[in-house]
């Protein structure tokens, strides 16, 4: 009876936080994404680590196919990401250059020495300039592409700045009140 009364109870799935809170939903996503890139980016450094005898350039160029490759897929929407999210990519990519370089824990190497050494950007940088191109590349090829979705992009975010003023003219502009303070006041006669 227990048995039973267990399984039909069901755990609510992450869907149903869309009703709740959307902007949780979105960087719950985000941040599993990030997680799992950065899962497979770390599985594909560690695959990687048979050929730790081999020349620094030759390693590099392991590096970009199989961990960076995995790090910044997909470019535009990762670009936007927040610090924290950034950070994670981050110290996969510094994995990877302590591995490049071959250097140890007690070498004291900073992550931009490693990082000017194996002439690789930091993730941050690469994915921004990378994101740059690509949308270069859609205003150069595609115009009216480019142009309908900047246009409607700047609409929405014009809508959203003038409601998001809006709302903060109407709770600064409002009476400050005491917090011990009723609305209707009570008196004794």
């Amino acid at each position: 009876m227990e048995t039973t009364e267990r399984t039909s109870r069901q755990r609510p799935s992450r869907g149903n936080l869309t009703s709740e809170a959307p902007h949780d939903e979105s960087s719950f996503r985000y941040t599993l994404h990030i997680t799992q890139r950065k899962a497979i980016a770390q599985n594909n450094l560690s695959r990687l680590h048979r050929f730790k005898h081999m020349h620094p350039d030759t390693k590099r160029k392991l590096y970009l196919v199989y961990v960076r490759s995995a790090l910044i897929y997909p470019a535009i929407p990762l670009h936007a990401l927040s610090p924290s999210s950034i950070s994670k990519l981050q110290s996969a990519q510094n994995k990877a250059t302590r591995f490049i370089t071959n250097a140890e824990w007690h070498d004291f190497n900073t992550s931009a020495q490693l990082h000017c050494q194996t002439k690789l950007a930091p993730i941050n940088t690469f994915l921004h300039e990378h994101a740059k191109r690509i949308w270069t590349n859609i205003e150069h090829m595609h115009p009216q592409l480019y142009y309908t979705y900047t246009s409607h992009s700047h609409k929405k975010l014009d809508k959203y700045h003038t409601e998001l003023s809006q709302a903060r003219k109407q709770k600064y502009s409002a009476p400050l009140q005491h917090p011990n303070t009723h609305d209707t006041p009570h008196h004794r006669t």
